[in-house]
């Protein structure tokens, strides 16, 4: 596969994961649009505090979960698409360790991205350092 083939890849599974969002936009907007809830406000009549009150009267539907997954699984993998073609570019000889690093705690993704870019062009680690996708623990 060419470096030109693997960008075509990266950039087919992000147009995939807009066509989920679009999607889940769509059958979001329709869903507000039932009766699927109700509201309504009143005064307790004890303490006088208003009361906002929602009355869920239909689930939202399960499609909705499954089309959010879909969309995320296709972003996840372009990440780890274009992880493997800046191996492959940098001629770092792709294999397992070659993912996009996302990792609960700061500690975790340095010593994942460390594994990641090696035998990639020196700096690399430092540019890749920008995109941390961590939750801020530690």
């Amino acid at each position: 596969m060419s470096a030109s083939d693997g960008l075509r890849s990266i950039r087919a599974k992000i147009e995939r994961a807009d066509h989920h969002i679009t999607e889940l936009e769509q059958q979001f907007t329709a869903f507000c649009e039932t009766d699927s809830y109700g509201t309504s406000f009143q005064q307790d009549a004890q303490t006088g505090e208003k009361v906002f009150r929602v009355k869920i009267r239909s689930e939202i539907p399960h499609d909705f979960s499954c089309i959010i997954g879909d969309a995320v699984h296709n972003l996840r993998s372009a990440l780890d698409h274009l992880i493997w073609q800046l191996a492959v570019v940098s001629k770092a000889n792709p294999g397992r360790q070659h993912e996009f690093p996302i990792r609960k705690t700061r500690s975790e993704y340095k010593a994942k991205l460390s594994r990641v870019v090696q035998g990639f062009p020196p700096g690399a680690e430092k540019t890749h350092s920008g995109s941390q996708t961590v939750q801020a623990k530690e």
